[in-house]
């Protein structure tokens, strides 16, 4: 039985609501993003646009592949962080990113007014380590 990153998910969250999963992740993103981490793909095949509240009050939402793209176009978060792909908010100005930063590959947040890898800080190794294991939590 495959455990999923939702069943394990940190129980200081509290799931606000859920999409219907997709299948199509990777092939939607490879086309606009070269680095697309593969528990953003697993958990897009568990549900999409999921909103996520933890504990301390910290909101995240994880969006749909179509809205990674919406919100990459709409903001051009690749054209000013080469290489990142966008896959999440925090609600209230910040962009979740997973990108090649200055503390290697990992989730990083940045404010959507200020774009620039250099003004990207560290959030956690991977969004499994986020959502299941909290890591991070506190910098979002």
């Amino acid at each position: 039985v495959l455990v999923t990153i939702l069943d394990r998910l940190n129980p200081l969250f509290t799931v606000l609501s859920l999409g219907p999963p997709t299948g199509a992740s990777a092939k939607i993103l490879g086309r606009t993003f070269g680095l697309i981490p593969d528990d953003y793909i697993q958990l897009m095949s568990e549900a999409t646009e999921i909103e996520l509240a933890h504990e301390n009050g910290v909101y995240i939402r994880i969006w749909h592949p179509e809205g990674c793209i919406d919100m990459n176009e709409g903001y051009e978060i690749s054209t000013h962080i080469k290489g990142a792909f966008p896959l999440g908010d925090n609600g209230g100005g910040t962009v979740l990113i997973y990108v090649n930063g200055m503390l290697g590959v990992g989730l990083y947040a940045v404010t959507y007014g200020n774009l620039d890898i250099e003004e990207a800080h560290w959030v956690a190794p991977s969004l499994t380590a986020l959502l299941v294991d909290a890591v991070g939590i506190e910098l979002l």
